[in-house]
């Protein structure tokens, strides 16, 4: 079932691609050549299916990976996790790779001083 809603979404996908298209290049009146044809009503379909497949498999990967650290907490308060195992590392690894934030004193820029003049001559400027 889940195979048979997968090709319908894509061929459904396609189908709204070309219909599209069609649509856009009789408004314009264009007269497509034969590549065209083929980049407009082959490529754009494939490339569009091949990135709706590329989501769906980085989603699969994200849930699974979630699955994973939800259970191992538990694994863990059961005392079935493997000798000199701990997520230490991990959590080091990510404080180390990340750049400090721009609110951090060092990641400041000093401001220079405007001057407001009323006349050409500079007398009577404000610093601001």
């Amino acid at each position: 079932m889940k195979a048979f809603k997968m090709i319908l979404l894509l061929a459904l996908l396609t189908g709204a691609i070309w219909f599209a298209i069609v649509v856009a290049w009789q408004v314009n009146d264009v007269q497509p050549s034969g590549s065209d044809l083929a980049l407009y009503l082959g490529g754009l379909p494939l490339l569009a299916i091949g990135a709706v497949l590329l989501v769906r498999y980085g989603l699969r990967q994200r849930r699974e990976r979630a699955a994973e650290r939800a259970a191992a907490p538990a694994s863990a308060a059961r005392g079935t996790a493997e000798p000199g195992e701990h997520d230490a590392p991990a959590v080091a690894m990510c404080c180390i790779c990340m750049p400090p934030p721009c609110t951090w004193p060092s990641a400041r820029v000093p401001r220079r001083p405007r001057r407001i003049c009323s006349s050409p001559s500079g007398r009577g400027c404000i610093r601001v």
